[in-house]
């Protein structure tokens, strides 16, 4: 497995504090150091998630300016984003249009099942998908995620 890691830009750096005010400063850190993390083998970066008994897998924590538009975290969130409670800001996604959701208030990670890929029986007709809470900050996601970092090729992209 490869994961590409992009360095961050001045021009980055000012969409993040024009784009990403009001949410966890941890969040903000983190594309200050690394624009993103984009997974070349979506099925091997997984989580075992007990309310659905069964395993997600993460394909990107979206760039800012990603040259793939399914990558780019504010594309992704001004179409997408609407669909939201306004609590939930979209971070990253898997290969099968699902996304992990960051709560801006109590700063843990969701995963909202949009494509209804687990079951959504119990849905109303104007509801999108089910959304799952992981019991994790985002500091705990990276520091799953850089674990298994460690055991993979890294590329790392500058601009």
């Amino acid at each position: 497995m490869a994961v590409i890691l992009q360095n961050s830009t001045s021009a980055i750096l000012t969409k993040i504090s024009d784009e990403l005010s009001g949410l966890p400063n941890q969040y903000i850190d983190f594309y200050k150091k690394t624009n993103g993390i984009i997974f070349t083998d979506s099925d091997e970066f997984s989580f075992y998630l007990t309310e659905i008994d069964d395993e997600i897998s993460l394909e990107a924590l979206f760039q800012i300016d990603a040259k793939n538009v399914n990558f780019d975290l504010l594309a992704m969130q001004r179409e997408i984003g609407d669909d939201l409670p306004n609590v939930f800001w979209i971070i990253g996604g898997d290969a099968g249009g699902n996304f992990y959701l960051l709560h801006r208030h109590t700063q843990q990670i969701w995963y909202w099942d949009r494509t209804c890929l687990y079951g959504c029986d119990r849905l109303t007709e104007r509801e999108i998908g089910q959304y799952y809470a992981m019991k994790m900050s985002f500091y705990e996601l990276l520091t799953l995620i850089f674990q298994q970092i460690e055991k993979c090729k890294i590329i790392i992209k500058n601009k």
